[in-house]
């Protein structure tokens, strides 16, 4: 089952492939804050608050990943890493979670958190 899992993120994986699991997380959860970064007064509605809480699940899961990865301080990690996607997802307009490549990253961030065992 679990070669399954492995093979099927490995079909599924987006430009990111192949990089380590701690830096594909921050790169979920900054994805999963994009549109409320766009729109910070949306956070306090339903889906802001159910997008804040995905983003929570990825980087806490980050830093864990971070630590038994071998990085000595893990939540300095996630956060260089988080600020990098949170630059690269914003830096690519404002239509970008509309587009193809967002919709193959949230199946893959969807994909490896279940692989990982935790629910978004």
């Amino acid at each position: 089952m679990r070669f399954v899992i492995i093979a099927m993120l490995l079909v599924a994986t987006p430009s990111g492939a192949g990089q380590p699991y701690s830096q594909s997380l921050a790169q979920c959860a900054a994805l999963m804050d994009l549109s409320n970064r766009r729109a910070p007064d949306r956070r306090s509605g339903g889906k802001g608050m159910r997008m804040t809480a995905a983003r929570d699940a990825y980087y806490a899961a980050a830093v864990a990943q971070a630590a038994r990865e071998g990085h000595g301080d893990g939540l300095k990690r996630v956060a260089a890493l988080y600020a990098d996607a949170a630059a690269d997802w914003d830096g690519r307009g404002m239509l970008f979670v509309f587009s193809e490549e967002a919709q193959d990253w949230f199946r893959y961030c969807g994909k490896l958190a279940a692989h990982l065992g935790f629910q978004p």
